[in-house]
């Protein structure tokens, strides 16, 4: 090769599971996920939810097995509740990354 004949990249891998994607602008926040289910090759549901609010300030997305992320999803929410029971704030977002 040289460099007015680079070599092509190899073929792109696409791994298979759930896609999130979140993006921070003026605004606000995006956050956008995939919404198929699937069990190996066999699609389960193609209009799962998979953002899911923690509380009116974060949210969550799931993927992986759905039973650990319903028992994450609640633990989260349950824990976010305690800091703002504790901080005597529903509108705190400042310790959101202090959860788990």
């Amino acid at each position: 090769t040289s460099p007015l004949n680079p070599t092509p990249p190899p073929p792109l891998e696409f791994a298979h599971g759930t896609t999130t994607l979140s993006f921070l602008f003026k605004h606000g926040i995006i956050v956008a996920v995939d919404s198929r289910a699937s069990i190996g090759t066999f699609v389960g549901s193609k209009t799962t939810q998979k953002v899911l609010p923690i509380d009116h300030h974060i949210l969550g997305t799931m993927a992986g097995g759905a039973a650990d992320c319903s028992y994450w999803i609640r633990r989260i929410r349950s824990e976010a509740r305690v800091l703002d029971l504790e901080n005597n704030n529903s509108d705190s977002i400042g310790d959101g990354n202090e959860i788990g």
